[in-house]
């Protein structure tokens, strides 16, 4: 399936493409360079959401200091700030994913295009 442009927050760009006439491949090109540019977007958003972590210590901090007076909204704080941690980290890892599949992918087709244009590049000699 092919994904525009906006679909991938790429403008103008596609993370793969149907061409015409390409059923022998299956119709689908996909394009490296673009799969290695969503995977630096994705690392730029798993950064980003890294830097989301800055109010989890001074949360817990409150949230002891609340509980030593015996204020129910220590707790409360504390396992906010739980939750918070917990949810941040299960998407950083989900973006952190996502980045090394599309890298990891990325590699794997450039490898293939290039291990055929050299297989090529040796069946074309024999004939010349």
């Amino acid at each position: 399936m092919a994904v525009s442009g906006t679909e991938s927050g790429l403008p103008g760009t596609r993370l793969n493409s149907v061409e015409p006439g390409g059923a022998a491949s299956g119709g689908i090109k996909v394009n490296p360079t673009v799969l290695r540019q969503a995977a630096g977007a994705a690392h730029d958003i798993a950064v980003a959401l890294d830097a989301a972590r800055a109010p989890e210590e001074p949360s817990y901090r409150a949230a002891d200091k609340l509980k030593a007076q015996q204020f129910e909204l220590g707790a409360a704080l504390g396992d906010a700030a739980e939750r918070w941690r917990k949810q941040l980290t299960s998407v950083t890892e989900a973006v952190d994913l996502t980045s090394r599949n599309l890298t990891m992918n990325a590699d794997g087709h450039s490898a293939t295009e290039n291990g055929i244009a050299q297989r090529m590049t040796e069946i074309g000699a024999h004939y010349h």
